[in-house]
């Protein structure tokens, strides 16, 4: 049972809070200053079932974690290019791995939908937390893969780029498995934040 007047004094936190929001705070900050006055105030959170699903993502938050994912992202692919025209293998040709195909389509996808997209539309929270998330990571399984390319994780030291027939495997066994590893971690990171 709610008290008269604590109720009266919640309206009138809420009533300020949305003075906060007139005086030019946002609404991000509107929420999270309703919040705390409502639980501050005694009131019972149950009383607005739709306290409990803020989101937590926020431009603030979206544009702090985008510069250092973009930052990686370019790092890997320079660093894979430069690695490539250094290579001095005669019989090798120079490509394009598929660990830097996977990180390019990333960051096109980390462009668009946390920068040109938030700008364009001013909407970002559903898509954005989504293409972050998966994002961050195809990046942290990007130097497995690089490695498992390279044929880096075999106790043999050569790899299976060279071959008989063709001189050069694009794709290794273990780079297939570990790119297959990250594609499913990046759907069901997917799926988890489309439904939460």
């Amino acid at each position: 049972m709610v008290h008269p007047h604590v109720f009266v004094a919640a309206v009138i936190r809420w009533t300020e809070a949305l003075s906060l929001h007139v005086e030019g705070l946002g609404p991000c900050r509107l929420e999270r200053a309703a919040l705390f006055r409502f639980k501050t105030s005694g009131l019972p959170c149950s009383i607005n079932p739709h306290i409990h699903r803020l989101n937590p993502m926020t431009p603030e938050t979206l544009y702090r974690l985008a510069p250092p994912l973009i930052a990686l992202q370019l790092l890997a692919f320079g660093w894979s290019v430069n690695r490539e025209i250094h290579t001095k293998d005669a019989d090798r040709q120079i490509v394009i791995t598929l660990p830097d195909v996977i990180n390019i389509m990333s960051l096109f996808a980390t462009v668009g939908c946390l920068i040109v997209l938030p700008l364009a539309t001013e909407s970002y929270l559903w898509l954005s937390r989504i293409v972050l998330a998966c994002a961050y990571v195809l990046i942290a399984f990007h130097p497995l893969t690089i490695a498992a390319h390279y044929g880096l994780w075999k106790r043999k030291s050569g790899s299976e780029h060279a071959t008989e027939k063709t001189g050069f495997r694009y794709v290794t066994r273990e780079e297939r498995t570990t790119s297959l590893v990250s594609a499913l971690l990046v759907v069901v990171v997917a799926m988890y934040l489309g439904t939460h």
